[in-house]
């Protein structure tokens, strides 16, 4: 999961959350958390920190809970039940989600951060007091023997994980890429030692983003366009999502930015050949391991130019490929278990 992806999924869970009331907190496994909001927690919200395959989104029919809860569940029990969840927004260009609740205390309202660190083998679960700062519990507990940078143990001072020594798409700059340019050999280069040294050049970028913008741009100025759009799309919240399913019509990746082309295959929820691929703000809900249609509407912000948001059509065409496969029109954060 990539920043574009995650920022698709927080604007989506916004929509859909803000301002609901948490009604049940659970957890199906040592490294996930089941949130139920609204009325008879009809919303299910699955957070995981789980390394291989670290994620947020709903879920229709929430995993069953350990049968014993762990501290953690027991933590968010007693600072979370019944509080309200004020927002959900990504700090900078990490993947550092944080979920902020209120609710009534003896004293006033008292305010909580869910910071879910959804970054790989680094990910974790951390809930924070909002008016100290304090660490009140965590997932993965990290000692100071480990790491003296940045330990995660109750009672220290949350802080973001380390930036990168690198710029981010909105610090970057066209000269960042010429130098990106010349270090990977120009346009002689394989695409994979470009991906690399775009990578390597701006934080923020998955090496399907830098392929992404590989493919838009054959020169340092084109590739800087294809970024600057990229970013702006993201900070409009005008990112379509875009799931590729493998030969059997499973899902195999999730993505923010449409390819040039895809062959087509079977689509998972009506079984029918179809040539054409809408890409649309509209949204299916998709599911692991199947998926079924649905629209979803993501507003979009005012106040930006408008320079790649709203639909398109691509024609995709079907071609020997080592993975056949098709992208389709998703939502980013609802899933079927």
């Amino acid at each position: 999961m990539d920043i574009f992806v995650l920022n698709g999924i927080v604007k989506e869970l916004n929509d859909a959350l803000a301002g609901e009331r948490l009604q049940k907190i659970g957890q199906p496994d040592p490294l996930s958390a089941i949130f139920a909001f609204g009325r008879g927690g009809r919303r299910n919200l699955l957070i995981s920190a789980d390394p291989a395959l670290p994620r947020m989104h709903l879920v229709e029919d929430p995993p069953p809970n350990l049968a014993t809860p762990p501290s953690f569940c027991r933590s968010l029990r007693k600072h979370l039940a019944g509080a309200r969840l004020e927002r959900l927004e990504i700090r900078g260009w990490e993947r550092v989600v944080q979920l902020t609740f209120e609710r009534a205390g003896e004293r006033g309202p008292e305010v909580f951060a869910l910071m879910a660190e959804l970054m790989g083998r680094w990910s974790n679960l951390i809930l924070v007091e909002g008016a100290t700062g304090k660490i009140l519990d965590a997932v993965k507990m990290v000692p100071e023997e480990r790491t003296r940078k940045r330990p995660v143990q109750r009672g220290s001072d949350y802080r973001m994980p380390p930036g990168q020594a690198k710029p981010d798409p909105d610090a970057a700059a066209e000269a960042d890429i010429r130098r990106m340019w010349d270090a990977a050999g120009g346009s002689g280069a394989p695409l994979k030692d470009r991906v690399r040294a775009l990578v390597d050049s701006i934080s923020g970028l998955s090496p399907q983003n830098a392929e992404a913008l590989l493919r838009q741009g054959e020169s340092p100025p084109e590739i800087w366009g294809a970024l600057c759009a990229m970013r702006d799309a993201l900070h409009r919240g005008a990112l379509s999502p875009f799931l590729l399913l493998d030969e059997n019509g499973e899902p195999a990746g999730l993505s923010a930015h449409p390819p040039e082309r895809a062959p087509a295959v079977l689509h998972p929820s009506t079984k029918r050949r179809r040539p054409t691929i809408r890409t649309s703000a509209r949204a299916a809900r998709s599911g692991t391991p199947e998926a079924c249609c649905a629209r979803i509407s993501p507003a979009r912000s005012a106040g930006r130019k408008n320079c790649g948001g709203g639909s398109r059509r691509t024609s995709a065409r079907a071609g020997r490929t080592r993975r056949r496969a098709r992208w389709a029109s998703v939502s980013f954060a609802t899933f079927r278990r």
